[in-house]
């Protein structure tokens, strides 16, 4: 596009989309588009401006451009030993420059190879059907499938969706990603190979095009269509009837605890010093004295049991909504801002799975306001994004004290640190938490069972804010209240 890019901009804006053979650098297929304005920098400022008439219809990228563009991509793949996502801007001089280079999401390249669909016998199959092409755009999901037209003009009309559904509109939102998983197929007017469609459908194994342009124009209710995820064509089809759909009945789950909370006289000394108390179960909470801690920090392992994993691993349309029940129940007896929930961004989840993505699809569906703790994270540009999308307030787990990379994580909006370290080096610690300071972070510690008392005083000498404690550790509330209690009367025998 021209101007400034982004992945918030491209909601609004379609991109000319190219597909280049890196052996010959011929093009394989490319679509331009009309584009109407652009954001760029005058004076200090971000300002939208128009594109100029001469521009708007023209292709952005000559096959100069093209050729240089797949000879750094092809380079970059040599160096880093596989595909990479990488963002580039070309300035008024043609010059190009990398914003940034990540490696390509290895998840898909495993869905694929899992799902691989053979395309000859499909094709082979879906002859015995007469069919007209009637629209193309980019295919941006493989796959092929054949269902009923479903045309979304507003909220109402996602109920009407089911898995004999393709799901037709002029650009997917982030309100529709749950319903977007149980179509059969999707088909947009705009949109880009890292539009929210195309991300959507990737995850879910959806034969998805976009960027057709008529589509909502063109196709009209209960019309049966192919779509081919993988050419990008959309056709008519006749003699197909789809299969009427049943709704799956969820079996009742015995015994589920209702969640109380308890406040009684507290059993340990008030401190200053906060006390988070980390959840293994849920169910726990019935057993909590409130008046001890300051929070609770749960994962999606504190809220299933293993019988509800399971469950939940063969039904994958649940996760969502049985995230999103649990939370909910938990929020009508904690404050939200009492709450942390630490998210493994990289690490599988329940037994195999790496649920990360459900969890914050769930949590940013819900619009809550606890607190989002990022474990695992590969790099600062992860934490973009979420932010992007929530207005929670998001941590870090810290596994290594090295003030370069925490610096770049507050950099990106981080707003609470949480260690997890072995380490407990004063000096280190120090010149983090006067970097933290200064940006008004709070800092938490995880109290391992390697850790010793004497740990929890230094600490506190350092000036932790608070600490993460298993219910069995409760009791280390006498030492912090202990060495809490030297230092006011150090600092006021001075």
């Amino acid at each position: 596009i021209y101007g400034f890019g982004g992945k918030s901009l491209i909601k609004e804006i379609t991109p000319d989309h190219y597909e280049i053979n890196k052996k010959s650098f011929s093009i394989i297929k490319k679509t331009k588009t009309n584009q109407e304005w652009m954001l760029k920098r005058i004076i200090g400022k971000t300002t939208k401006a128009d594109v100029e008439e001469k521009d708007k219809e023209k292709q952005k990228l000559e096959q100069r451009d093209l050729n240089e563009l797949t000879e750094i991509g092809k380079k970059l793949e040599m160096i880093y030993g596989n595909s990479q996502e990488v963002n580039w801007v070309i300035d008024n001089n043609d010059e190009i420059f990398l914003v940034s280079v990540n490696p390509i999401n290895p998840d898909l390249k495993k869905i694929k190879k899992s799902k691989k669909i053979d395309v000859t016998t499909y094709q082979e199959k879906l002859d015995t059907y007469k069919k007209d092409l009637l629209l193309e755009g980019i295919g941006v999901s493989s796959g092929i499938s054949i269902g009923r037209v479903k045309i979304i003009t507003d909220k109402s009309s996602l109920k009407e969706i089911d898995q004999e559904t393709i799901l037709v509109t002029k650009m997917t939102t982030l309100e529709m990603s749950q319903t977007l998983r149980k179509a059969k197929g999707i088909i947009t007017d705009a949109g880009s190979t890292i539009c929210h469609a195309a991300l959507i459908s990737k995850k879910y194994d959806v034969p998805c095009v976009v960027h057709t342009e008529h589509a909502t124009a063109q196709l009209r209710d209960g019309q049966i269509v192919l779509v081919n995820g993988f050419s990008g064509r959309v056709y008519s089809v006749v003699g197909y009837v789809p299969t009427q759909v049943q709704k799956k009945i969820e079996p009742e789950r015995e015994n589920e605890v209702v969640l109380e909370r308890t406040i009684e006289s507290p059993n340990f000394p008030k401190t200053i010093t906060q006390v988070i108390l980390s959840i293994k179960n849920i169910n726990e909470i019935n057993k909590i004295n409130f008046a001890d801690i300051d929070g609770i920090l749960i994962t999606i392992e504190s809220l299933f049991n293993d019988s509800e994993k399971e469950y939940l691993l063969h039904n994958n349309n649940l996760i969502i909504p049985e995230i999103k029940n649990k939370l909910q129940k938990l929020f009508k007896i904690i404050d939200q801002n009492n709450i942390y929930y630490k998210i493994n961004t990289h690490n599988k989840n329940l037994v195999s799975e790496n649920l990360s993505s459900y969890e914050l699809e769930a949590i940013i569906e819900l619009n809550c306001n606890f607190n989002l703790i990022l474990e695992n994270i590969k790099s600062a540009d992860e934490i973009t994004p979420i932010k992007e999308s929530t207005t929670l307030k998001i941590g870090v787990v810290i596994d290594s004290l090295k003030e370069n990379i925490i610096s770049e994580y507050l950099s990106r909006g981080a707003e609470t640190l949480f260690f997890e370290t072995d380490e407990i080096d004063p000096l280190k610690f120090k010149e983090i938490i006067n970097l933290c300071k200064e940006k008004k972070i709070p800092r938490y510690f995880n109290i391992s069972s390697k850790n010793t008392l004497n740990d929890i005083k230094t600490l506190i000498d350092i000036n932790i804010n608070g600490f993460v404690l298993k219910k069995e550790q409760l009791e280390y509330k006498d030492t912090i209240y202990k060495k809490e209690k030297e230092l006011l009367k150090n600092l006021l025998s001075i």
